[in-house]
């Protein structure tokens, strides 16, 4: 069973040229297994905040603003 442990594991940046931003992985929070998991629900809360927009699958997936 897999699920997600509340280590906040993702980073996110901010490109303002082209008003993207990516998610990634601290590999240095420990489980990557599980990171998969809170990486889904961080990309979630993100977008619901953004109000529109689109994300990239994976770790390293840009978000898009509409």
């Amino acid at each position: 069973m897999s699920r997600a442990m509340n280590r906040q594991p993702i980073t996110f940046s901010y490109n303002p040229a082209d008003d993207t931003a990516a998610a990634h992985i601290d590999q240095s929070a420990g489980d990557a297994h599980h990171a998969f998991n809170d990486m889904g629900i961080a990309k979630l809360h993100f977008q619901i905040g953004a109000g529109q927009g689109q994300w990239a699958w994976g770790d390293g997936g840009l978000f898009i603003h509409k």
